[in-house]
């Protein structure tokens, strides 16, 4: 058994416990043997269990050294046998003589610590090392067991130790951890019974070290100065290369100590913090749309990654204030281009049908958009500037055909002879308009009762066909019928006019 190889007291084969005469008569003894080249034995060698010790000046020496030091003493106690009572003299010497099996049953039947840590280490050399570490921890965890074994050492070993209960289980599990792999000794200590949450703990730090070590490089390279904060994207690539760089680590580190740990709560909180401050430090008043959403992902991962009820909730006050600069530059967006669509087709004087259906078709959707989130005034107020801008588009062909006619007929007989030529040529007078647009002029006589516009009952008016079919099709957009009648009568009113007034000329 490794453990015991490097115990002094097993190197000059003596109890720990042993008077300094004897333990000196030892000395001399194995000194004596090793000048002439020879080993020398002691009974309490256990050959048939453990490796015979090298005995020589070099771990003579190497032994004295540990047992005077006070620390290393007591935990050389810890993993050798004492002979203070009878009763551990007989289990003992039942051990030496080879019968294991009665030296653990006399011991298990007594309460002092020598004889509990007796057992433990008989519990080594018959290779049950569950069973040993149980029984030391017994000892260990139990407040006057300790102070008794404490005590015993104390006067036993010619020391004065002071030493608190939390620094006996630190010694025990290091020097355990020479001879075991760090996760097979944790699992032997989450299998036994008894309370060593503890001890389970103090593995757990030492299992999760090396991924915490790797965890804390990624977010020392990552790291930057919030004062002096990089660029939009340098502070998204980092946000990204800290999640996908921790995220196995992170993994291995919540299989590794489980998510109910300490140790996983602060680390997950460590890398999900850094990985929000990424985010909200990107977050300024000029981003668009698409970049909000990224710092929105940004903000999800780090949620997801972290352990805390607190930082979840805090988390979710970044979505609802992220919401709202969305929906600041949503409207922003739609008036935008609202304005894009209206400065572009005031800019457009022919093809008039085409252009305004065309107009319509995009416009519609944007101010719907805008009434659902500014409200019915500003909607209505769109619609109303969307009309004005329809006639005066109408109007600027009509003065361009006029403008052309005006310069092609040098000489006209009246006022009424011009505008019986721009009738005839006039595409405003016979254009056929498209459905939507006779769509959105029903609508807007409805809604807005823009039906006194003379402009528009004459370009609604003008497409009867279009409007049977409209009426036909899709009633639910067509002309109240309080709206068509004075809307028609207005328009027979004007078609009248025209006649009356070429007639008087002729």
């Amino acid at each position: 058994m490794l453990k015991f190889l490097n115990n002094p007291f097993f190197i000059l084969g003596v109890y720990s416990n042993t008077k300094i005469k004897e333990r000196t008569s030892h000395i001399t003894k194995i000194k004596a043997y090793s000048n002439v080249g020879k080993s020398t034995s002691f009974p309490l060698d256990f050959p048939t269990c453990l490796t015979p010790p090298k005995r020589n000046d070099k771990t003579i020496e190497k032994a004295l050294s540990l047992i005077n030091t006070p620390k290393e003493c007591f935990n050389s106690y810890l993993f050798w046998l004492s002979n203070s009572n009878s009763i551990d003299d007989t289990a003992i010497n039942y051990a030496i003589s080879g019968n294991f099996d009665k030296a653990v049953e006399i011991l298990s039947k007594q309460s002092k610590v020598t004889s509990m840590i007796n057992l433990s280490v008989m519990y080594y050399l018959i290779k049950q090392d569950s069973k040993a570490i149980e029984k030391a921890f017994e000892v260990i965890n139990n407040h006057d067991n300790l102070s008794s074994f404490i005590e015993f050492f104390n006067s036993s070993s010619g020391h004065n130790i002071d030493i608190t209960a939390e620094d006996v289980s630190t010694l025990y599990i290091e020097s355990l951890l020479q001879y075991y792999d760090i996760n097979r000794l944790y699992e032997i200590f989450s299998s036994l019974e008894g309370d060593l949450s503890e001890q389970i703990s103090y593995l757990n730090v030492k299992r999760a070290t090396p991924i915490i070590e790797s965890i804390n490089q990624v977010l020392s390279k990552e790291k930057y100065d919030r004062d002096n904060k990089p660029s939009f994207s340098t502070l998204i690539e980092k946000a990204r290369n800290i999640t996908s760089a921790t995220d196995k680590l992170r993994n291995d580190l919540l299989k590794t100590v489980g998510e109910d740990s300490d140790i996983a709560q602060e680390c997950c909180s460590k890398i999900a913090s850094m990985v929000r401050e990424c985010a909200i430090d990107a977050l300024s008043d000029n981003l668009e749309l698409h970049e909000i959403d990224k710092i929105e992902n940004i903000i999800r991962n780090a949620c997801n990654i972290s352990l805390s009820d607190i930082f979840k909730a805090t988390c979710e006050d970044d979505f609802a204030n992220l919401n709202r600069h969305r929906e600041n530059l949503e409207d922003k967006e739609l008036i935008d281009a609202y304005n894009y669509l209206c400065n572009k087709h005031s800019s457009l004087y022919s093809d008039i049908a085409t252009k305004n259906g065309d107009f319509i078709c995009y416009a519609i959707p944007l101010i719907e958009k805008i009434t659902i989130k500014a409200g019915y005034e500003i909607g209505a107020k769109l619609y109303d500037n969307m009309v004005v801008i329809i006639i005066n588009n109408i109007h600027k062909v009509f003065e361009q055909l006029s403008y052309r006619i005006r310069s092609e007929i040098q000489s006209v007989s009246s006022e009424f002879e011009l505008y019986e030529k721009i009738q005839e040529e006039s595409a405003f007078s016979s254009m056929s308009l498209s459905l939507q647009h006779l769509h959105f002029l029903c609508d807007m006589y409805n809604r807005r009762e823009l039906f006194l516009s003379r402009q528009i009952a004459e370009a609604v008016f003008s497409n009867q066909d279009q409007l049977v079919q409209l009426k036909r099709s899709n009633p639910i957009y067509f002309i109240r019928d309080s709206h068509w009648e004075y809307s028609r009568q207005n328009y027979l009113s004007t078609i009248d006019t025209k006649k009356n007034k070429k007639n008087n000329v002729r």
